[in-house]
């Protein structure tokens, strides 16, 4: 019997109309899933600064409770100007010492000059110093890269973080009428006013705003919450043209944020 054989159906390719619409397609999809993308890795960032602020407010609480109700200083030693800042960035600053060399965890080791939240560094409340950076920062001098291996000294022997600690807000000018006093708000635990900013995202101008694409700041209070405080027109504008140089300009920031703050409650 003669086997009847039935020739295959030839394969059919994909034809290049129809590789135009899939990519097409593929391409609308990835447009519409970048910002929500953008929007989540964004949100994981603010996530983990939240968790390093009320670290450092537990870590201070503890501070505090050990040094007879005294807050840790600009720095130590410095008699009037111990808590008395002739400008509020200085409250970034964690140690200065030796350059290229890891800061060691003793408040007391010579040629070490402990700063703002980094004395309870050396005081062992926090753990390898990884809470001191905003993961925003990729680089540069408020980024945890930049002082690998924790904490290591830069170039010039400082580590700065990349939040203002306990900055200098309680009057460097903008009240009109009221004397001017750079000194802290808050030195001792008893001066400790409600839900008052005491720590926030650095303020550093053109190119170190850690939450630009958000527009807005994370703001940890005296009660040890943390809240996101959009920043309005006013604040991008000061923040943009540099006017943060001026010595009352964050004092105004911080009213503002405050402000801010409050109203996501």
């Amino acid at each position: 019997m003669r086997r009847c054989l039935v020739p295959p159906h030839p394969q059919r390719g994909f034809t290049l109309i129809e590789l135009l619409v899939v990519i097409a397609i593929i391409a609308i999809l990835a447009a519409l899933l970048m910002p929500v993308l953008a929007k989540a890795k964004s949100r994981a960032g603010r996530v983990k600064c939240v968790s390093n602020l009320r670290q450092i407010w537990y870590g201070t609480m503890m501070y505090v409770g050990d040094f007879n109700g005294i807050l840790p200083p600009w720095r130590a030693g410095q008699g009037d100007r111990m808590n008395n800042m002739s400008a509020c960035h200085y409250s970034r600053y964690v140690v200065s010492g030796p350059a290229k060399t890891k800061a060691p965890v003793d408040v007391y080791a010579s040629n070490w000059s402990w700063q703002n939240a980094g004395y309870i560094y050396a005081c062992k409340y926090v753990g390898d110093g990884q809470i001191y950076f905003c993961p925003a920062f990729k680089e540069g001098p408020f980024s945890a890269s930049y002082y690998t291996p924790l904490l290591t000294t830069d170039d010039g022997g400082d580590v700065r973080s990349s939040y203002l600690y306990n900055p200098r807000c309680k009057n460097a000018g903008n009240i009109p009428g009221v004397p001017i006093d750079t000194h802290r708000r808050y030195q001792k635990e008893s001066q400790i006013e409600p839900y008052r900013l005491f720590a926030v995202d650095v303020i550093q101008g053109r190119t170190f705003w850690a939450h630009m694409q958000d527009n807005g700041f994370n703001v940890l209070f005296t009660d040890g919450s943390v809240r996101w405080a959009k920043a309005d027109n006013q604040v991008r504008t000061w923040n943009l043209d540099g006017s943060y140089e001026g010595v009352r300009i964050l004092d105004l920031i911080f009213d503002r944020l405050e402000v801010a703050a409050k109203a996501s409650r």
